[in-house]
């Protein structure tokens, strides 16, 4: 499920946290910005660019926090793609 996350970010930390790398089958994304963002996109490919998982959330905030289960995939590589309306992160 995915939802708005709602904490202080720590002063110089990344604007997306993924953990546990590498995941034991769930993996968490945090996100924060020093601005509000309007929606969200999160989708998570193999490195074929084959598309796994997707998830969208609609709103104004500034931090989010995501969980996947990532169990029912081979260990291996795999790339997040984090879409905001206005940054794009990989």
């Amino acid at each position: 499920a995915i939802g708005w996350r709602t904490r202080t970010p720590e002063a110089g930390e990344d604007p997306i946290a993924l953990f546990p790398n590498p995941t034991n089958g769930s993996l968490t994304i945090d996100g924060f910005f020093e601005q509000n963002i309007t929606g969200l996109s999160i989708i998570v490919t193999d490195l074929l660019g084959n598309r796994l998982l997707a998830s969208s959330l609609t709103g104004t905030r500034r931090y989010f926090t995501q969980q996947f289960d990532m169990s029912r995939f081979p260990a291996g590589l795999y790339i997040v793609n984090i879409n905001t309306g206005g940054q794009e992160f990989s």
